[in-house]
């Protein structure tokens, strides 16, 4: 006994049809970025008591503004943290991603001044980028903490992966890698939180699972942000509105004297 079975045919068919077929490949889009859970702890021992899950990458806390950069091709958009495009203030910065790699990428990071060699805080580039017109951005550098997009999307890729795929990129004297250690034991993310709270112009560290992937517009458990500043009780004095429509503040600290 045997089962039959069916001749498959090929046919040509006519008239012709045209067929469309095109390779898929992962689509870049605007995303806000991840960040660490608020608040930022001020006590080293509090913060590794939160620590469950070794390995850890500790990174220095850059004094910025953050910012997501995404290339296309030969288009480059610049963002802000909250998704503004900043990309018409930054014509020489741009030219800066563009050398980072020919393929298509995204990273995420903090964008500075530095003028005369100093390096110059969050309100100088934030007075920078809301100037009406288009201001001179050669004094504009960054550094770079992830990369959720390397030909692919990678945002699904545990933080060590991503680590990797940062590395193919072509840093330059503007842009650069933030500086970063990895970490396997409690006594490693202690030393590394203190020699990242060290560095000139830092304002402490980020400790982040080596694991952890990448929710775009989530804070995340996984990471954690340190602060070495030195906090004050102020008074406000006097409220200012700027012609940006923002608000400075005249602040005063209330005298104390000391006897002895």
């Amino acid at each position: 006994t045997y089962v039959p079975l069916y001749d498959l045919v090929l046919k040509r068919i006519l008239p012709i049809k045209r067929v469309e077929m095109r390779l898929l490949v992962d689509k870049q889009e605007k995303y806000l970025p991840q960040k660490p859970v608020s608040p930022a702890f001020h006590d080293v021992d509090e913060l590794i008591s939160h620590l469950k899950n070794y390995p850890y990458y500790v990174e220095e806390k850059v004094n910025g503004f953050h910012f997501i950069a995404i290339k296309s091709d030969n288009d480059v958009k610049v963002y802000t943290e909250d998704g503004k495009d900043m990309t018409k203030h930054l014509p020489t910065f741009v030219k800066e991603i563009k050398k980072l790699s020919s393929v298509n990428f995204s990273i995420d990071g903090e964008l500075f001044i530095v003028e005369n060699g100093v390096q110059k805080g969050r309100a100088d580039l934030i007075k920078f980028v809301t100037q009406k017109e288009i201001p001179d951005d050669k004094n504009v550098h960054a550094k770079v903490w992830d990369i959720t997009f390397y030909k692919r999307d990678l945002k699904n890729l545990a933080l060590r992966v991503r680590k990797q795929y940062l590395k193919k990129l072509h840093f330059t004297d503007r842009i650069k890698e933030v500086r970063t250690k990895f970490c396997e034991t409690e006594k490693e993310v202690r030393d590394a939180i203190n020699s990242m709270s060290k560095i000139k112009y830092s304002e402490g560290a980020v400790v982040k699972e080596a694991d952890s992937t990448y929710s775009p517009g989530k804070k995340i458990s996984a990471w954690l942000k340190y602060r070495n500043y030195l906090y004050f009780n102020l008074h406000v004095l006097k409220v200012i509105k700027n012609e940006a429509g923002n608000y400075n503040y005249l602040v005063g600290v209330k005298a104390c004297l000391l006897y002895t």
